[in-house]
């Protein structure tokens, strides 16, 4: 039995194996097998690892699942293959989409987790293909498109440019404060009415934030598909405003009483706002009255967001802009005989007519030959119009009572241009005077209808 004996008090030193263990200093760790260091320098044994169950195979050939991930749900396995079910306690599924072609994978690919991490409980993982070197993204099982953003894979064919121009305007659209739309273009600066946009597949009209200038570059156009451009149709424009929710109710009968009106205080549909700021008293009549009610909701606008107008016995409420698409109803509480509607009344037509030149005159020539052109042009429409000319009598109608030899190549449908003509042989003669009538409707969700007469005076 020795005569001296060494009592390791801790391992302060920690672990250091560069020195033999004769040569190291008393409180250095040599080796340390299947246990650990606890926080107050005592030796404790590891936990040992157990099998907590077997998955069971996938129904699409046994595919194997890209990754674990333990989370606030349980031990995750995340894989491109929906769950076989029957997964053990506390194991649970979730199934990612390849966020590109459908979601469609080439058969036999090799899908692998490169990373993974608990963040909020959720996962999140990052995934590669054997057919791309373009590493993808997920987050709770939801693909994080910013990671991938301008990265297209090629499968088996190449995408359609329908497709990619699709794909151009999502990712421009996840920019706050710009606007894509894909598959259109624009031949006319943007103006109150809107973009003017028409149908242009693969190309995608790109709109910037007010006060944001841009100037696209082209790194690479030397694709045998095609060729990429770009052109500036207009700039600093205004925008169209913002359109927020509203809802609509009339007021329709009454000649005293009071009006309250609620709505939510929050974009989800809870809480509750007072608008009006209590009742408001029935005024005069019925028109009178909505324009009360809707003063009063300005009036609160600083606090509560909502704003108002109203037409005649119509009122209109507008929600927060920041409130997005949503529905929502107002509560409109009444007292004494006033009663309430919810048939709004119809929009009103925008639509302007306007010819150049306004009247057509002139003479024959030498030939007894008169021709001139009349162009017709329309603003404030809401979709497609269509152009009638007809000859007609000086109040517009028809038959004509009192013709003369001028005619029109007049004609039903979509052109806006047509030419006055005459012939006449008979040497120096009176002027001779008709009367035309242009007329043109609007197709559009407001329809609407404008005529103009005008007369073509040849002498």
């Amino acid at each position: 039995m020795p005569d001296k004996s060494l009592v390791i008090a801790s391992f302060k030193y920690g672990l250091d194996t560069r020195r033999e263990s004769l040569a190291s200093l008393p409180g250095t760790l040599q080796v340390c097998q299947n246990a650990f260091i606890n926080s107050g320098g005592e030796i404790e044994k590891r936990r040992a690892f157990v099998l907590v169950g077997t998955l069971p195979a996938g129904p699409n050939d046994g595919l194997i699942p890209v990754g674990f991930q333990d989370t606030d749900t349980g031990i995750m396995v995340f894989s491109f293959d929906t769950s076989p079910g029957g997964l053990p306690t506390n194991i649970v599924w979730q199934t990612l989409v390849y966020p590109q072609h459908g979601g469609v994978l080439p058969p036999g690919t090799v899908s692998t987790a490169t990373y993974s991490t608990s963040f909020k409980g959720k996962a999140f993982v990052l995934i590669n293909f054997d057919f791309t070197t373009v590493t993808f993204a997920y987050y709770n099982g939801a693909n994080v498109p910013q990671i991938t953003d301008g990265d297209l894979t090629s499968l088996q064919t190449l995408p359609v440019i329908n497709t990619l121009a699709t794909y151009l305007a999502a990712i421009v659209n996840r920019i706050d404060g710009w606007l894509a739309h894909a598959n259109v273009t624009a031949h006319q600066t943007s103006d109150s009415l809107g973009y003017h946009e028409i149908a242009n597949a693969g190309s995608v009209l790109v709109m910037s934030p007010p006060g944001v200038h841009f100037t696209p570059v082209i790194e690479n156009n030397n694709s045998a598909a095609g060729l990429l451009g770009v052109n500036l149709i207009d700039q600093n424009y205004q925008g169209v405003p913002n359109i927020a929710a509203s809802t609509t109710f009339l007021l329709t009968a009454g000649t005293n009483g009071t009006i309250t009106i609620t709505a939510p205080a929050l974009a989800n549909g809870s809480g509750t706002v007072a608008l009006t700021g209590g009742a408001i008293n029935f005024d005069t009549d019925l028109p009178t009255t909505a324009a009360d009610v809707v003063t009063a909701i300005n009036n609160l606008t600083f606090s509560t967001g909502y704003s108002a107008a109203s037409t005649g016995v119509q009122i209109t409420i507008y929600a927060p802009f920041s409130f997005g698409a949503v529905t929502f109803n107002a509560t409109v509480v009444t007292t004494g005989d006033i009663t309430t509607g919810t048939t709004p009344n119809p929009p009103q037509t925008k639509l302007v007519l306007s010819l150049t030149p306004s009247t057509i005159s002139g003479q024959f020539d030498r030939s007894g030959q008169f021709h001139k052109a009349i162009v017709a042009a329309v603003t404030g429409n809401s979709g497609t119009v269509n152009f009638a000319w007809v000859k007609c009598n000086p109040d517009g109608s028809t038959p004509v009572t009192n013709p003369s030899i001028l005619v029109l190549g007049y004609a039903t449908g979509p052109s806006n241009t047509v030419g006055a003509s005459g012939t006449y042989t008979g040497g120096t003669g009176p002027m001779f005077i008709d009367y035309f009538k242009c007329t043109v409707t609007d197709s559009g969700p407001v329809p609407g209808t404008k005529s103009i007469v005008f007369t073509a005076s040849v002498r």
